[in-house]
């Protein structure tokens, strides 16, 4: 199941971008890569509408991710192993209490265990596509949907704001071993992303517009922010290095 919330400007509401990803490697013209300071006002328009662009009005490009199969093949989310679950379960509880990545590390039932993993650079185990912002001196400020901390200028309307974007990443993973047959064990793992998404833009003489949205998602299914079309799928790094560490 996938979820995407979103919660409110703390003095600012805008509006979400129009416009539908479209397939791999498409780039799609947004509103802004912050649609939210689209005609922002003090609260939800009543009929929110189409407007047409100012002419000073710059927009970004979005290119969607890369689905993990096209590149990599299929997502690795199981794997068969030639030792009892006997011997997997423990040496595997041992593994992970001992890597300080992994968080909460415990069993939480029959053959299950649960985790929390809270990595400090997102981008290498979710892939939210490429943002391309222009600036407003001519350049171009480009990074990666899933990039922790970016800080770039963007212009509205005739007026040049200043943007910090941060994102940050919580994985829960539930890996679970079974008995197959007398001697083997089956291991498959699930991860549940959770995104949150902060946004505050400023300009010379108004308050900051400030955005906060969460998005989550699972290993097999990705999902997009609410308010931009930014998607995000599993890389599938994470769910390979659980499993590898059963060998």
């Amino acid at each position: 199941m996938t979820h995407a919330i979103s919660t409110g400007a703390t003095s600012n509401w805008c509006a979400s971008v129009r416009g539908p990803i479209i397939g791999r490697g498409l780039v799609v013209c947004l509103g802004l890569s912050f649609a939210w300071l689209q005609g922002c006002t003090s609260g939800p328009p009543a009929h929110p509408g189409p407007t047409a662009p100012a002419e000073n009005e710059i927009k970004p490009s979005y290119t969607a991710p890369v689905q993990h199969q096209q590149a990599h093949g299929p997502l690795q989310l199981f794997g068969q192993f030639n030792e009892p679950p006997a011997v997997v379960m423990p040496r595997l509880m041992g593994r992970l209490k001992a890597n300080p990545a992994y968080r909460r590390v415990r069993q939480s039932g029959p053959g299950e265990i649960s985790l929390q993993f809270l990595p400090a650079n997102p981008t290498q185990y979710v892939d939210c596509g490429v943002i391309e912002v222009p600036a407003p001196n001519g350049g171009v400020t480009r990074f990666s949907g899933a990039s922790p901390r970016e800080s770039y200028q963007a212009m509205l309307k005739g007026r040049a704001y200043g943007v910090e974007r941060k994102l940050a990443l919580q994985a829960d993973a539930t890996i679970t071993v079974a008995a197959r047959g007398a001697t083997a064990s089956g291991v498959s793992v699930s991860v549940r992303y959770g995104l949150t998404r902060e946004q505050v833009a400023t300009s010379a003489g108004d308050a900051p517009i400030r955005v906060r949205d969460q998005l989550i998602f699972t290993s097999k299914q990705g999902a997009a922010f609410a308010r931009a079309p930014t998607k995000c799928v599993s890389s599938g790094v994470l769910e390979s290095e659980l499993l590898n560490l059963v060998k």
